[in-house]
């Protein structure tokens, strides 16, 4: 078996305020029998912690010199730490045996002071089923708790065409609404109306039936609301 993690239009330089990144991953069989294994990987952190398994895809099936090619996003929000992360990931039998491994790196830039800041830590790996999130440790080394989640809203790509990924938390537990307008105040798309455990989440738009232009992304939780601007362009 092979596996190959490509990052798309190296260095990966992450700014400030956070963003995404899209990378590459191809899963191939070169022997003259079939391949039955598991793909998973891993987040090692500037201090030196390593996080995971992240986005387990277990038992995949390929034929004798087939592959499996997937383009992925990753989003690393605003209050992530500092420094350069190690992306790993595994072919085998999780979590007992490796048969191929890859991995590449990325730099997240501090904010300005270089210290942690009051947010929530995460990322969102989006691009092969459904869309993931995963805490970061704080910068103390341990678990940050859900009560310390911060009501946020934001997308990537920006601009896009068609689809973006909406990324927001929660900070508590409740009934929430993500919906879609254009300028003129007409509701275009509903993407979420349902209760939602406090946490971070990622929300896919597809906007491809829709005409170029601006939109108006409305997240309503009981803890308040939030809006953001998006642009299509076809």
């Amino acid at each position: 078996m092979t596996l190959n993690l490509e990052p798309i239009n190296p260095p990966i330089i992450i700014p400030p305020a956070g963003g995404p990144f899209n990378y590459t991953v191809t899963l191939g069989c070169d022997s003259s029998s079939y391949a039955l294994f598991d793909f998973w990987t891993d987040l090692t952190l500037p201090d030196g912690q390593t996080m995971g398994p992240l986005y387990v895809r277990p038992n995949i099936f390929l034929a004798p010199g087939r592959s499996i090619f997937r383009q992925l996003q990753m989003y690393v929000s605003t209050w992530a730490m500092p420094g350069t992360y190690e992306f790993h990931g595994y072919l085998g039998d999780y979590p007992d045996s490796v048969r191929a491994e890859d991995s590449f790196t990325f730099t997240k830039q501090p904010l300005g002071g270089g210290t942690a800041g009051p947010g929530q830590a995460y990322i969102t790996i989006s691009g092969w089923d459904k869309t993931e999130s995963h805490l970061l440790p704080d910068w103390g080394g341990g678990e940050t708790t859900t009560n310390s989640y911060q009501l946020q809203l934001g997308n990537a790509p920006e601009p896009f065409n068609p689809e973006t990924v909406f990324h927001f938390s929660l900070p508590s537990d409740g009934n929430v609404q993500l919906l879609i307008y254009d300028l003129s105040g007409r509701l275009v798309a509903t993407l979420l109306d349902r209760f939602m455990a406090a946490g971070a989440y990622g929300e896919a738009w597809d906007a491809s039936q829709m005409p170029s232009g601006m939109y108006l992304a409305r997240l309503m939780t009981q803890d308040g609301t939030r809006t953001e601007r998006c642009m299509l362009v076809k």
